[in-house]
C-alpha cells in the first residue's frame, strides 16, 4: 500500500507540474493578446502641422514626433510635451506630460463613460496623413477629424 500511495503521489506530483506549465502558457498567451505592438507606419518620426478639418475651433499647430514622444508647438498654452501610447492599430492617445483635467462634472461623467481622446490614423496621400478624433471606449463615435502634414 505504501509503494501505491508513493507512485500515485509521484504521478500527481508530475501532473501538477505538467498543469502548472500549461497554465503559466495559456495566461502568457491571454496576457500577450492584450499587449499592443503597434504595426502602423502611417506617422513617422518627424514634423507635421497637425490641423482640424471639421467641426472644430481648433486652432492648427506643429507637432514633432520622436521615438513614441512628441512636443506640441503652438497651442493656447506654449508648448507642450508627452508620449504617444498606442491604444490599437494606428489609434494613439497623446498623454500629455501635465495632465489636462476637465474638472467639471460633466467632463468627469465623459471621461468615465466614453474613455480617453484618441486620435485614429486613416489613411496616407503623399506628406499628408488623415485621422479622425475618437474615444477609446467610443470609438463608433467621431468628435473630429483633420490631417497631419509633413513639414519639411
Amino acid at each position: 500500500m505504501l509503494v501505491v500511495k508513493k507512485i500515485f503521489g509521484q504521478i500527481l506530483l508530475k501532473l501538477t507540474q505538467k498543469i502548472k506549465i500549461v497554465l503559466v502558457f495559456v495566461v502568457a498567451n491571454i496576457c500577450s493578446s492584450f499587449i499592443v505592438k503597434p504595426k502602423c507606419n502611417l506617422l513617422p518620426d518627424g514634423l507635421y502641422k497637425m490641423e482640424f478639418t471639421r467641426n472644430s475651433n481648433e486652432t492648427a499647430s506643429l507637432v514633432k514626433i520622436i521615438c513614441d514622444s512628441f512636443i506640441q508647438y503652438g497651442v493656447k498654452h506654449g508648448t507642450i510635451n508627452g508620449k504617444i501610447k498606442w491604444t490599437y492599430d494606428c489609434t494613439f492617445i497623446l498623454d500629455y506630460d501635465k495632465k489636462q483635467v476637465d474638472t467639471s462634472y460633466f467632463g468627469h461623467l465623459l471621461s468615465k463613460s466614453f474613455g480617453k481622446n484618441c486620435i485614429e490614423l486613416d489613411k496616407a496621400s503623399g506628406d499628408t496623413v488623415f485621422f479622425r478624433t475618437t474615444y477609446t471606449g467610443n470609438l463608433h463615435i467621431t468628435i473630429n477629424e483633420g490631417r497631419f502634414v509633413r513639414q519639411k
